[in-house]
């Protein structure tokens, strides 16, 4: 016989919820989970009964912090020659730059207005 399945609280997890995503939702669910350093479910679990997600820095994070930076990275330079962001993907930015604000790094203001002055002058 299996084990049970219990929560972090040692309460017995005995209901199933099941839903259908497309593949790009379903992916971006999994970078959020990753980068939040929760499981998916737990990640679900919080995110549905509108509890903040608080992230906890590790190496794991970390890691997927990177590879989750990246993605965005390489997708914004495949799409640089025009076109809209997907949603998905301005989402996961979006995230990702919340996460790091979080962190509590401060930024110089003369970097933040180069920055900005650079974001503004970039041509598509």
């Amino acid at each position: 016989m299996s084990a049970k399945n219990t929560d972090r609280h040692g309460r017995l997890r005995s209901k199933t919820v099941v839903f259908r995503m497309s593949p790009e939702k379903a992916e971006l669910l999994q970078r959020m989970a990753d980068a939040s350093g929760m499981t998916k479910q737990d990640y679900l679990i919080e995110r549905a009964l509108c509890r903040e997600v608080t992230v906890i820095p590790n190496k794991r994070m970390q890691r997927y912090m990177e590879e989750g930076l990246l993605f965005v990275y390489k997708e914004l330079r495949r799409i640089e020659s025009g076109g809209d962001i997907p949603e998905e993907l301005a989402d996961l930015a979006c995230m990702l730059g919340g996460i790091f604000a979080g962190l509590g790094c401060e930024i110089d203001e003369k970097l933040r207005q180069s920055e900005a002055g650079m974001i503004m002058g970039m041509v598509r």
